[in-house]
């Protein structure tokens, strides 16, 4: 489901809740907060999530990371940080990880390694 720059909120992402088979969300430059994740946190099935220009922090990362399934993750230009980088350790099957972010400093190198999976950083 392809979102970008459209006025979603997370009122509106709460709307998607039940739709358990989706695969692929992309959010780029929405209006979504932590709040929004964590009504998308029952999307175990997505296999790629983009929240790139987002107000979403590393707190919200707490909810991506039930995602388990996700391949493709991009947090470009968001809030997160090396707190935020622990939590995506969860996501071993990573291939594809966003991450470019001023917050983001060694720290959040060393807990990547953990993804054996990812191919592009």
């Amino acid at each position: 489901m392809l979102l970008a720059h459209t006025p979603i909120t997370d009122l509106g992402v709460g709307h998607l809740s039940g739709l358990h088979r989706l695969r692929m969300l992309v959010l780029d430059s929405c209006h979504v907060t932590n709040a929004g994740l964590a009504s998308l946190a029952g999307l175990t099935g997505l296999v790629h999530l983009d929240l790139s220009d987002t107000a979403v922090t590393s707190s919200g990362l707490v909810h991506v990371a039930r995602m388990t399934n996700l391949t493709h993750l991009n947090l470009f230009s968001t809030g997160v940080s090396d707190v935020g980088a622990g939590y995506v350790t969860a996501l071993v099957r990573l291939t594809t990880l966003n991450l470019d972010s001023r917050l983001i400093t060694d720290d959040s190198l060393a807990c990547l390694t953990a993804l054996h999976a990812l191919l592009e950083l």
